[in-house]
């Protein structure tokens, strides 16, 4: 089914998020540096690149978690 994001507010909303998710990303990518979060407040906790030592930290934090 095709939804017209003019007259679907949350697909416009989920767009504007996802436009605004490149940008940063983008921004990042090229700058390789942190990215300024703050017209994304409350849209965004943080921007991570997710490469082999931000994997490896994410799964050791999620396994400990779930080891009883």
């Amino acid at each position: 089914m095709h939804l017209d994001d003019k007259r679907t507010p949350a697909l416009q909303a989920a767009d504007m998020i996802a436009g605004i998710g490149k940008e940063l990303g983008t921004q990042y990518i090229m700058e390789r540096k942190q990215v300024e979060l703050s017209r994304a407040k409350g849209i965004f906790h943080k921007l991570v690149s997710w490469n082999k030592q931000t994997m490896l930290e994410s799964a050791a934090r999620n396994r400990s978690r779930h080891i009883h």
